[in-house]
């Protein structure tokens, strides 16, 4: 469309996450991978011949996920932290660019 490139995207995305609790008689540490999806967007504006500015639109969704992970707590029977969460990210980001050699 001229100046404009409009684009749409989509596909899988994964993460490791590290989570931790900590109190002064006890911590757990968990680390896990998580798949899921991203959807996005985004749209570039030529300026001029060289220049470009765009802005971008990413969704990502990695599901649910089940922390578990026993305490240490120095001594006393081992006892089991457990927790669910959803974990998601939005993303935007704005970007300039310049072409070296232009068609």
């Amino acid at each position: 469309m001229n100046r404009w490139l409009i684009d749409v995207k989509g596909g899988w995305a994964g993460a490791t996450s590290e989570q931790n609790v900590n109190a002064p008689a006890f911590t757990a540490l968990n680390s896990q991978s998580s798949g899921g999806w991203t959807l996005g967007g985004g749209m570039d504006y030529a300026v001029w011949q060289n220049l470009i500015l765009g802005i971008e639109y990413d969704h990502i969704d990695l599901g649910y996920s089940n922390f578990t992970a026993p305490l240490s707590n120095g001594g006393i029977p081992p006892f089991i932290v457990s927790n669910t969460s959803r974990l998601t990210a939005d993303q935007i980001a704005g970007r300039i660019s310049y072409k070296f050699w232009a068609l």
